[in-house]
This record gives structure tokens, C-alpha cells and sequence, in this order.
């Protein structure tokens, strides 16, 4: 399905902002000012938030009558995508989908198979309730509602420890509309148009019906989905008993996703995102620059363990 596209200014209009300016060389960026309310975030232990959430969830269930144990990887997370894919990542690890983004690790694809600690005695409960029980432990996991208006344990424990509700009420337009920059620059009238030839020049090179820059990477899902492992085995066998499907499986990712970088050089898409995505930092500074350092002071404070 087509995304629905509006132009920046209509969506920078929608945020509060106004037209697009330059950045003021006295101002500090958007990117510095979000590392200060953001802080350091260090990869290689799991997200706090997660860990938060899979604490609550732990208590919901315990509440509900069942058992479960928190699922987190005490190694965290070693590498991240690129939000814009480079030319440097591509030729590495493709979309980092299927590739070890470093030794020993798995990828995202094959990574749920491999355990984590809690998956295997969350298994092992689960694999001991009756039917009946096993029913009503989904039922509080995921909420008992098909619209979804019951959330569930899962649900309600990840909203609370991912809630924006940690923002005070003070900084939230400042939030949307830091939030916002990046779907500012995605429906840029001029990045649109960029895409349009991007999507001419993947159907040329053999991915035809693409639309959205992330379309390219879900061939490579697609692909991927057909892949012959069965679910529950390690990546460390994967690797040892589909040598030859993974190999495979890996030249295609890197395939699609040297052609996606080449296809978005050829109708210049980067210098285009990149003043698309400044236009939109520098509105949000110069609008919201007395929330933000509020922001960032706060956060700065509230992680230093101040008031």
C-alpha cells in the first residue's frame, strides 16, 4: 500500500512549526541536543527499558496466577541499522538481517532462535499447563479482547516502561516534534521524488513494484522467510547444517542491498535527504530551542539521580 504523502511544510505546519530555515550557526543542533536528553546508551548491555518491561510483565502474570520469567540477553545489542543505508554497511552486512553483524553473533533473523535467558523455562511452564490453563496464560499474556483493547500483561508492561509518560508534560511538543523530523524529511517533496526514481531504477535492475526505501530490504525478508531451518534451532547449528543456503541466503541480502545503494547514488537521493532531514532539525531548534535545553538539563539531572 502507498504511504499517503504530504509535503514538509504541511507536515511541519502540522507540528506547529514554520516554513523552513537555515540553522543558525549559534544555535546548537538537534542531534546534540538530543544526545544530552537521550544520554549515552551503551550497546552491550540490554536496553533498561526492556529490562523494565520484562520485570512488570513477570509481576502481571504472577498476579494473574501464572509463572513467567524475565527474558533478557545480558549481552545487549552490538550493532544497530543505519536509519539511512550506507554504502559502507551495505557492502558489509547487507541490511544486517541475515549477516553476523560481528562474530559469533546472530543475526537478527536467525537471533530468536538462539536462546536467551528465561526463554527455555517460559518454554518448559508453558509446555506443563492444560489446555484449559494454557488458554488462559495466552489470555493474560496478549488480553482476551480481538480488537485489542485489552491489552494483556505484555502489552500494558511494555507501554509502562516505554511510556512517553517519563516525559514531563512540559517538553512533549518539543518531543513530537523532535519525533517528527524524521517523517518530515521521509515525506520532503523533493525526497518523494527522489524515491519515485529510486524505484524506477530498482525495477530496472530486476526489483520491480518497490515504493518506500524500506521495500528493498523486505525482499530480503521475504527471502529469508522461506529459508529451511526449522524454529528452535540455534544459529550455531544453522550455520553448521545450512552452510550452503545460508551462504545463499547472505549474497542475496548483500545482492539487494549493494543495488538499493547504488540505485539511491544514481538519482541522488543522500544530498537530498540530508537537506531534507537539516531543514527539519533546524525548524525544531529554532521553535522549541528553550524546551529542548530544558529537556536535556532535566534529563541530565534526572540520570545524575538529581530532582
Amino acid at each position: 500500500m502507498r504511504r499517503a504523502v504530504v509535503g514538509l511544510v504541511g507536515l511541519l505546519a502540522l507540528l506547529g512549526l514554520p516554513a523552513c530555515a537555515p540553522q543558525d550557526p549559534d544555535l546548537p543542533t538537534l542531534a546534540e541536543l538530543e544526545a544530552r536528553i537521550r544520554g549515552d546508551v551503551d550497546p552491550s548491555r540490554p536496553d533498561p527499558r526492556h529490562v523494565e518491561a520484562q520485570e512488570l510483565l513477570a509481576t502481571c502474570m504472577a498476579e494473574a496466577g501464572f509463572e513467567y520469567t524475565p527474558e533478557v540477553d545480558p549481552d545487549g545489542y552490538v550493532y544497530s541499522r543505519p536509519i539511512v543505508l550506507t554504502r559502507e554497511f551495505a557492502e558489509e552486512l547487507g541490511y544486517a538481517e541475515t549477516i553476523e553483524p560481528a562474530p559469533g553473533v546472530a543475526p537478527p533473523r536467525f537471533a530468536y532462535l538462539s536462546a536467551v535467558p528465561g526463554q527455555q523455562e517460559n518454554e518448559a511452564y508453558r509446555a506443563s499447563l492444560s489446555p484449559e490453563a494454557s488458554e488462559a496464560y495466552w489470555e493474560a499474556m496478549h488480553g482476551a479482547a480481538p480488537d485489542g483493547s485489552e491489552p494483556g500483561c505484555q502489552g500494558t508492561a511494555f507501554a509502562e516502561a516505554f511510556s512517553p509518560s517519563t516525559v514531563p508534560d512540559a517538553f512533549r511538543a518539543a518531543e513530537q516534534a523532535l519525533e517528527g523530523t524524521w517523517l518530515a524529511a521521509e515525506n520532503h517533496p523533493e525526497v518523494v521524488a527522489a524515491l519515485t526514481r529510486w524505484s524506477a531504477c530498482m525495477a530496472d535492475a530486476g526489483f520491480p513494484g518497490l515504493e518506500g526505501e524500506l521495500d528493498a530490504w523486505r525482499v530480503v525478508e521475504a527471502r529469508a522467510e522461506e529459508f529451511p531451518a526449522p524454529t528452535g534451532l540455534p544459529y550455531a547449528q544453522v550455520r553448521e547444517q545450512f552452510a550452503s543456503e545460508l551462504a545463499e541466503l547472505q549474497a542475496f541480502e548483500r545482492e539487494v542491498a549493494r543495488t538499493d545503494v547504488a540505485c539511491r547514488e544514481d538519482v541522488g537521493f543522500y544530498p537530498v535527504w540530508d537537506r531534507a532531514k537539516a531543514e527539519a532539525d533546524a525548524q525544531v531548534v529554532a521553535t522549541y530551542l528553550e524546551d529542548l535545553e530544558a529537556w536535556a538539563r532535566w534529563a541530565e539531572e534526572s540520570r545524575a539521580g538529581g530532582s
